[in-house]
């Protein structure tokens, strides 16, 4: 990854982490059971977090998502006027991903990033279907199913590609952290534990492809984890970064992505389930759906 980050194939993915979980009621830690400094553990798939700490995850995704846009200019005459001719690199538009521990926590950081902000296009993605409970109060609660063509009202492929193109913050569960491959992504948000050194790096890694108009300052790229501490990430970032590849092959043991980027080629979006690419699942199973 260092080789290729050298040549200019990819970005550094380590620059700018911010490993938060103090803020939230976390311990950090990873690894093995490893602690960060004697905090309360971050919650199990079976013990959702309190609405109040999402309400809080959420002002801070939408803080850092407009400062983000802030330091691309948008928002300007200038630049409304290059992305509608088609960009460039002042015309760069920008996007975050949250990486959600389950597909419950999916949907309901969609349901709130809608309500603080309804102009603000959200695409979420998991795999299955997902029963929530919904009403109460004055209401009779009732059971409803939810699925990623669902909740994003795209009930066709083709119209789940159109909403995912047009998104500006994506949300994940096990969907889009590896074989995902978008340029315009800048921030990423992890809200889940990853023992996994591969799963770490394969999550961050979708912020590293480079793009004309990227750039690699504070509050314009980066990544923020809500659960993991800063060293168990780096140790993990560091398995991986140091790799080479074997002489007289330029391209050997590059992923796909890599191999693209290296080859000059534009890198291109596409939907692969985490499970079929690593068996690790961390900690979060799907008891959402228990």
């Amino acid at each position: 990854m260092a080789d290729a980050a050298k040549a200019g194939h990819v970005l550094d993915m380590r620059l700018n982490l911010e490993c938060v979980a103090s803020r939230f009621g976390g311990g950090g830690g990873g690894g093995g059971g490893g602690g960060g400094g004697g905090g309360v553990a971050a919650p199990r798939a079976s013990d959702p977090q309190p609405r109040v700490v999402l309400d809080r995850k959420v002002a801070f995704v939408l803080a850092r998502y407009r400062k983000m846009c802030k330091s691309y200019g948008e928002g300007t005459q200038q630049q409304q006027q290059q992305q509608q001719q088609g960009g460039g690199a002042d015309g760069f538009v920008p996007k975050c991903m949250v990486v959600a521990r389950t597909r419950a926590e999916v949907i309901a950081y969609h349901a709130l990033l809608a309500a603080a902000d309804p102009t603000l296009p959200v695409y979420s993605a998991f795999s299955g279907t997902v029963r929530v409970t919904v009403g109460g109060g004055a209401a009779a609660p009732r059971v409803e199913e939810v699925t990623e063509g669902s909740i994003n009202h795209a009930p066709s492929v083709a119209a789940q590609a159109r909403s995912m193109a047009r998104a500006r913050v994506l949300v994940s569960c096990d969907k889009l952290e590896t074989g995902y491959d978008d340029p315009a992504l800048c921030l990423v948000f992890v809200d889940r534990r990853y023992h996994s050194a591969s799963r770490i790096v394969q999550t961050l890694g979708r912020i590293n492809r480079a793009a004309s108009g990227k750039r690699t300052a504070r509050g314009a790229f980066g990544c923020v984890d809500f659960v993991n501490d800063e060293a168990h990430v780096l140790r993990a970032c560091a398995k991986f970064w140091g790799a080479t590849v074997a002489h007289g092959s330029a391209q050997a043991g590059l992923s796909a992505p890599l191999k693209v980027a290296a080859a000059g080629q534009q890198p291109r979006a596409v939907l692969v389930s985490s499970s079929d690419e690593d068996d690790d699942h961390d900690d979060y199973a799907d008891a959402d759906d228990a």
